[in-house]
C-alpha cells in the first residue's frame, strides 16, 4: 500500500502533467483560430482583387481562377484540421502516457521499499510534495492565462472552461494534502 506523501505526490505530479496538456491543447487552438483568421483574410483580399480585375478577365480565365482558389483554400483547410488534430491527439496520448508512467512509479516506488525496508522513495516524495504542490499552482495560472491567449485570438469563451477545470485541479491537489 503506498504511503499518504506517496499517493499525494503521485497525484500532484499527474495533476501538473494535465496542466501543462491543457496549456499546450489552448496553444493548439490558438495555432488553429489564427491560421483560420489569416485564411479569412486572405480570402477576403482575393475577392476584392477578383472582383477589381474581373472584367479584365475571361469568363474562362475567371473560372479557373476561382477553381484553383478553392483547390487551394480547401488544401489548406484540410491541412489545418489535419495538423491541429493530430497535434491535439499526440498532446493527449504523451499526457495520458505521463500520468500513467507517474502512477506505476509510485506504486513500484511503493513495492521497494516494502521488499528493501528502505523508505528513501518516499522521504523523497515527501520533502518534493512542497515544491510540485507549487509548480502546479503556478502551472495552472499558465493554463488559465494560456486560455486567455486562446480566446483573444479564436473569440471563443475558452476561458470558462479552463478557469472551471483549473479550480477542479487545484481543489484535487489541496485535497490530497
Amino acid at each position: 500500500m503506498k504511503t499518504m506523501s506517496a499517493t499525494q505526490f503521485s497525484t500532484a505530479a499527474t495533476n501538473l502533467i494535465e496542466s501543462y496538456g491543457n496549456t499546450v491543447q489552448h496553444v493548439i487552438d490558438a495555432y488553429r483560430a489564427g491560421a483560420q483568421r489569416v485564411a479569412s483574410v486572405l480570402d477576403q483580399r482575393w475577392s476584392r482583387a477578383f472582383e477589381e480585375s474581373r472584367s479584365q478577365l475571361s469568363d474562362e480565365t475567371a473560372d479557373n481562377a476561382n477553381a484553383a482558389k478553392d483547390l487551394v483554400s480547401g488544401y489548406y483547410s484540410k491541412g489545418l484540421a489535419v495538423t491541429s488534430r493530430t497535434a491535439q491527439d499526440v498532446v493527449a496520448q504523451v499526457v495520458k502516457l505521463a500520468g500513467t508512467g507517474v502512477q506505476r512509479a509510485a506504486s513500484n516506488a511503493q513495492a521497494i521499499e516494502v521488499r528493501t525496508g528502505f523508505n528513501v522513495l518516499s522521504k523523497l516524495a515527501e520533502v518534493s510534495l512542497p515544491s510540485v504542490v507549487a509548480l502546479n499552482t503556478l502551472a495552472s495560472q499558465l493554463e488559465q492565462r494560456s486560455a486567455v491567449l486562446a480566446r483573444k485570438v479564436a473569440g471563443d469563451d475558452v476561458l470558462s472552461a479552463a478557469k472551471r477545470a483549473s479550480a477542479r485541479k487545484v481543489r484535487k491537489v489541496k485535497a490530497a494534502q
